[in-house]
């Protein structure tokens, strides 16, 4: 049966660029839906910052990066005057479709109730526990549970009064990324220095190894936390022997593709529960297995010997053992390796399926408002 095209507002980010020139895994994934639902033939409305790359019509109330100019995090107004931007414009569209990432995006959610259109939010970040300080983001979920909420995971389910719509898992482009069934001899880590995403912990395992290790990723020039972080954990292990621990920094989508082929793995000791975890497919899209401690979606994204391996949380040694095996993989067999991570990564994890999926889910949605 033939569906009406549809006239959707994708509400992304003004913190980065959409898609990001480096790091930025939200503002990733919304390109690569915006520009998916373009080519299936929908009037698409992209509110984003005014240097966005988008084949969908572009809407601004800022024409730059917030946080590449120095705008704090806590920042209220300019989220604010966004979204009251896509909202006051909803007679336009037949459906809304927020991407929560922020604290200041719950704005949307009080503000949809208003709106004669139905909503669709997406939750690009972790569920917070009713235990968990701070206690704001709960707070705001109990009190707009009964809008339509959107999981990039089931792991991420952890408020159960929640309205979920659907699971969507997030897609990325794989023409963009260049397969390579050989691989390289180093490790690689790539992400944000935090605590939470385990670079320390995948230098150790390098350490153990002796193993080169390449490190990829944002310092975060709003987070005073996270740069002391790095100074106190990391800059000690690059200054020592920079030949072995390698800092490389932010890198796009382009320098991806020679980042993952150099590494024989990805190291993803994360120590959160990751609602997702872009890199994984990415590094997958280039044939790079990925071995990851078991938190958040890592076993939704991950099958064991097929595009990595998952090993229990903050347990090092079996990580380090995991990828000993993977060094020791007859070349045969490694080949293989990294053919299957990138079939099965590609096979449920594309840009296209994350369309289709999100187009159903639309069609559901406005056949029952």
């Amino acid at each position: 049966m033939l569906r009406k095209k549809l006239r959707i507002a994708q509400l992304g980010s003004i913190w980065e660029t959409t898609p990001p020139k480096l790091y930025g895994g939200t503002e990733r994934v919304v390109s690569n839906l915006t520009e998916g639902l373009v080519k299936q033939g929908h009037e698409v409305t992209l509110f984003a910052t005014g240097d966005s790359k988008t084949k969908a019509k572009l809407v601004s109330i800022t024409p730059k990066a917030l946080y590449r100019h120095g705008v704090s995090w806590g920042n209220f107004i300019y989220p604010l005057l966004h979204i009251y931007n896509a909202y006051e414009m909803s007679e336009n569209f037949d459906l809304i479709h927020v991407h929560l990432n922020m604290i200041s995006d719950f704005t949307a959610a009080a503000m949809s109730k208003l709106l004669k259109i139905p909503s669709v939010f997406t939750i690009h970040f972790k569920l917070p526990d009713k235990n968990e300080p701070p206690q704001n983001r709960y707070l705001a979920f109990k009190n707009f549970s009964d809008i339509n909420y959107v999981s990039i995971s089931n792991s991420q389910r952890t408020i159960k009064s929640l309205n979920y719509a659907s699971t969507v898992y997030n897609g990325i482009d794989f023409s963009i990324y260049k397969f390579d069934e050989t691989g390289g001899d180093s490790l690689c880590w790539i992400g944000r220095f935090t605590p939470d995403k385990g670079p320390e912990s995948a230098i150790k395992v390098s350490k153990k190894i002796n193993k080169k290790i390449l490190l990829a990723g944002k310092i975060d020039l709003n987070d005073k936390r996270d740069q002391a972080f790095y100074r106190a954990e990391i800059e000690s292990y690059l200054k020592s022997n920079p030949r072995q621990y390698n800092y490389i920094g932010e890198i796009n989508d382009k320098q991806k593709s020679t980042f993952f082929p150099k590494a024989r793995c990805l190291l993803n000791p994360i120590n959160w529960r990751e609602p997702f975890g872009l890199v994984v497919i990415e590094a997958n899209a280039c044939g790079t297995p990925v071995v990851a401690f078991d938190q958040g979606a890592m076993r939704e994204i991950i099958k064991d010997g097929v595009n990595g391996f998952v090993v229990k949380a903050g347990d090092i040694q079996t990580m380090t053992k995991r990828v000993e095996e993977i060094y020791n993989m007859p070349d045969k067999e490694y080949r293989e390796f990294r053919r299957s991570a990138r079939e099965y990564a590609e096979k449920n994890f594309s840009t296209e399926k994350m369309v289709a999926n999100y187009e159903k889910l639309y069609y559901k949605i406005l056949s029952n408002k």
